[in-house]
C-alpha cells in the first residue's frame, strides 16, 4: 500500500482537492465514521490525527520575560530574539490575526491582508522553516526563541529538552486526515476499508507515543500515558479554537500566494 494510494493530508487540503475533483467523496458505509470525533467526517477525507498549530518556547534563548501570548509572540519590542515561522500560510495566519487582537469568534473569514503585514512586521527577525524537521532543528540547535510550529514536532523535542515549552490556549488545531485520489490504482472500496482499520484507537495511542500525532479517536485517550496527556492536542481542544477547513477549500490558494511572495520578497 504506497503513500501515493492512499495519502495522508491535512483536512484543510483534503478539502480543498475535493472542491477541484481530485478525491473521492468518503464511503461512510465503509467507514465507521463514530471512530472519531465530531466534524472530523468530512465529505473528502476523515481525520486520522489532531495537531495543534502552537509556538513552543527555548528558555535557554528567552532573554528577559518569556512570551504566553500570540501578542507576545509577535511583539519584537518586549519579547526580542529570533522567531521561526512555517513557510506555508496555514496557521500562521490565523496566529497572526490572533495576536493582531481579532476576536476568535470572528477569526473566519480570514483577513488575509491584515495578516501578512502583522507578519511583515517581525519579519526581519524571523526564520521561515521548510519541514517539520527543520522547526525541531531550530529549537534543538537554540538558533530560535520561540517556533510557530506543529505541536507534534514540539512533542518530539521536548522529551529530549525540557526548556521547550508552549501554551494550548488559542492554538489552532487542525487535523490530519486520509482522503483518497479520483481513479486511485489500489481501487476506491479497499481504500475506504483500509482507511477504516488506521482508526483503530490502540493504533493511534502508539503513534502519539512514537511521533507525538494526537488521537482523533477518543478512545485512544486513555491509552495514553498520564504524564504525556498534558503534551496531547486532543486532551487540550477545549482551549483552543478549530481551523476551518471550508475557508481554505476556497480560498486557499490565493491565500498562499499572497503569503510566499510576502515572506520571500
Amino acid at each position: 500500500m504506497s503513500s501515493g494510494t492512499w495519502p495522508i493530508l491535512t483536512s484543510a487540503t483534503s478539502a480543498l482537492l475535493g472542491a477541484k475533483g481530485l478525491v473521492e467523496e468518503m464511503d461512510y458505509s465503509l467507514i465507521d465514521k463514530k471512530q472519531v470525533l465530531p466534524n472530523l467526517s468530512r465529505k473528502y477525507g476523515i481525520g486520522n490525527y489532531l495537531y495543534s498549530y502552537i509556538f513552543a518556547v527555548n528558555s535557554q534563548v528567552v532573554k528577559g520575560k518569556t512570551p504566553k501570548t500570540w501578542a507576545d509572540f509577535f511583539n519584537l519590542k518586549d519579547f526580542p530574539g529570533k522567531r521561526a515561522l512555517p513557510g506555508s500560510s496555514q496557521g500562521t495566519l490565523e496566529a497572526a490575526l490572533l495576536a493582531d487582537g481579532v476576536d476568535p469568534a470572528k477569526l473566519y473569514p480570514l483577513d488575509v491582508d491584515r495578516a501578512i503585514a502583522k507578519i511583515k512586521s517581525i519579519k526581519a527577525e524571523c526564520v521561515f522553516w521548510k519541514s517539520g524537521a527543520q522547526s525541531e532543528d531550530l529549537l534543538r540547535q537554540n538558533e530560535v526563541m520561540a517556533a510557530l510550529m506543529w505541536s507534534n514536532r514540539a512533542v518530539v523535542v521536548r522529551r529530549k529538552n525540557k526548556n521547550i515549552s508552549w501554551t494550548w490556549d488559542k492554538a489552532i488545531l487542525a487535523a490530519s486526515g486520509w482522503a483518497v485520489p479520483k481513479g486511485n490504482p489500489g481501487g476506491k472500496a479497499d481504500a475506504m476499508k483500509f482507511i477504516n482499520l488506521m482508526l483503530d484507537p490502540a493504533g493511534q495511542a502508539k503513534v502519539f507515543e512514537v511521533v507525538g500525532m494526537s488521537p482523533s479517536n477518543p478512545k485512544a485517550l486513555p491509552m495514553i500515558p498520564a504524564d504525556e496527556q498534558a503534551y496531547n492536542a486532543t486532551a487540550s481542544a477545549a482551549n483552543q479554537i478549530a481551523m476551518q477547513d471550508d475557508w481554505y477549500a476556497k480560498f486557499a490558494d490565493a491565500a498562499e500566494a499572497k503569503y510566499l511572495e510576502a515572506i520571500s520578497s
